[in-house]
């Protein structure tokens, strides 16, 4: 039984999975990304081990029956036999205290497991600074335990420091935790560059986190998904966008997330790379990633701009009418009207511009309206709401709403009423080209009208 205790903590086997993976989730994440190796260059050395202890040798006391099997009555309620049974850090708590309580019957090794164990059921309970404090107590006993159980509390320690956001203290424990072992793994490397990154030094976060990440492709693994966040932060604080931008692009390949779409759009943004910025942030809107009025109407104003009315429209209408995210304001309403117009849907444009027009009195939106009559066939319609605008004096071009009047009326046949608008027109620099051009064909087709009455046969 004792060796099987002593075997297990040995080979990290008891907490190794339940609360050492715990820490190393909740500060660094697992999720497996991919990255070219050698993509990036290193400036510093990265953290390197340095075992020397790897020859010491450590005479051990004995563990006594009466203690292992205290301990192993100590494992039920910390780490259970069944997966499923829920942890009791407290009643493993109560009988550590009780073996405390005699301590001075323990041998120095007894003292370390006792103090150990004590770490480890605090960690249960998120008291990082009473499991430091017996994970402490345990390292003072050294040389009386052995060496890579040192080291695996070592390691432990400097996780818990860096929890409860004491990264000096967790430097400082992880660098003597370097002297006891002969390789560092990717995740290690990656601990420190969270320390670094928590202590402010971002050269040394860079180094060391790209070392995990290429240490980790190295074993043929993936990253993790944190790893890049931390790479890809340390990078755009440094303005280095272009190696942002290649460590952002794998989160986005393995792990296409709204968010990092939108990051990405913001670089090729920063990199004045239009295109991909739009695509990357057509993508993150298709994962439901732009969530606010800006965001989507920024969207679609830049779809407009790209000469995409099509799918400027899709987004307002599934912002205004399915997910109601946009305001049905006047604006809000023309600028739909206007990229179903845009999109050469006459008829859908005309219904918005009725509703943004409704009750409304600005000149410009009415002759937006009377406009859209006019491209439906509605031309009385259209005359009429081109008057209205006439008579509001904030109207910018006033020979545009005499455009579309002439226009409306010469569709109905009413030659002077169009020749009169279209002279009206005229009047400005800006149309008189244009104007005349009108008033000619109008005089015109109203000569052939006024011909074709008079040559008509009068009834007998």
């Amino acid at each position: 039984m004792i060796n099987r205790i002593e075997t297990s903590i040995m080979a990290g086997r008891f907490f190794g999975q339940a609360f050492v993976l715990f820490l190393l989730l909740a500060m660094l994440g697992q999720l497996p990304v991919q990255i070219h190796h050698g993509q990036f260059g290193q400036a510093l050395a990265q953290v390197s081990s340095q075992n020397i202890h790897r020859d010491e040798q450590r005479p051990l006391p004995h563990v006594s029956a009466a203690f292992g099997n205290k301990i192993e009555e100590v494992l039920i309620f910390i780490q259970p036999a069944n997966p499923d049974s829920a942890l009791n850090p407290g009643k493993a708590i109560a009988l550590l205290s009780a073996l405390e309580a005699n301590k001075s019957q323990l041998n120095a090794y007894e003292l370390v497991l006792l103090y150990q164990y004590f770490g480890y059921a605090y960690l249960a309970q998120e008291n990082y600074a009473r499991a430091a404090d017996y994970f402490n107590r345990a390292l003072a006993q050294s040389p009386h335990l052995p060496v890579a159980m040192e080291a695996q509390i070592l390691l432990v320690l400097g996780q818990v420091y860096l929890v409860d956001d004491k990264p000096r203290q967790a430097l400082n424990t992880m660098q003597r935790w370097t002297e006891y072992v002969d390789d560092m793994h990717p995740d290690q490397w990656a601990l420190f560059a969270k320390i670094y990154y928590k202590l402010g030094d971002n050269d040394e976060a860079l180094v060391n986190i790209t070392e995990a990440i290429d240490a980790q492709l190295d074993n043929k693994k993936t990253p993790a998904e944190s790893w890049y966040l931390l790479q890809h932060s340390l990078y755009i604080e440094k303005e280095d966008y272009k190696n942002g931008l290649a460590s952002l692009k794998k989160l986005v390949g393995y792990y296409p997330k709204a968010r990092y779409w939108k990051s990405l759009s913001h670089i090729y943004g920063e990199l004045k790379r239009d295109q991909e910025s739009l695509a990357a942030l057509e993508i993150c809107y298709q994962l439901g990633g732009l969530t606010t009025e800006k965001e989507l109407l920024n969207l679609s104003y830049l779809l407009m701009e790209e000469n995409a009315p099509y799918k400027a429209a899709k987004v307002l209408k599934k912002g205004l009418y399915v997910d109601r995210i946009i305001a049905p304001d006047p604006n809000n309403l023309m600028l739909l009207a206007e990229s179903l117009r845009l999109a050469k849907n006459s008829r859908e444009s005309l219904v918005e511009y009725e509703k943004a027009a409704k009750n409304s009195r600005d000149p410009e939106l009415i002759l937006r309206l009377a406009s859209a009559y006019y491209d439906n066939g509605k031309f009385k319609e259209a005359a009429r709401a081109a008057r209205n605008a006439l008579k509001a004096p904030r109207l910018k071009r006033v020979d545009h709403a005499n455009f579309v009047v002439g226009q409306a009326e010469l569709a109905l046949n009413n030659f002077d009423e169009a020749l009169k608008f279209f002279e009206a027109a005229s009047k400005d620099p800006r149309s008189e080209a244009s104007a005349k051009e009108w008033i000619t064909y109008v005089e015109r087709e109203k000569l052939k009208t006024s011909s074709a009455t008079t040559a008509l046969p009068v009834r007998q």
